[in-house]
């Protein structure tokens, strides 16, 4: 596996550097949800190296404690 995508952001701080003032700023620029790069980050940084929770024990069978269910998120 590569460790970064090709033409991924090597300075992650760039993506929220902003000249506004933080109370009038909402949201990451648009590019930041398009971006096939940005996209490679966080699935290989985020949801390829934590676990998550992706569902409720009462939306599927979960018999025990520790029991899990896989499940495959931003395919």
């Amino acid at each position: 596996m590569l460790s970064t995508a090709p033409d991924a952001p090597t300075d992650v701080s760039a993506m929220t550097a902003t000249d506004l003032p933080a109370n009038l700023v909402s949201t990451l620029p648009g590019q930041y949800y398009t971006d096939p790069a940005i996209f490679w980050l966080e699935q290989t940084r985020v949801f390829e190296s934590v676990r998550f929770c992706p569902v409720r024990s009462s939306e599927r069978h979960i018999g025990e404690f520790h029991d899990w269910v896989t499940q495959r998120l931003a395919d």
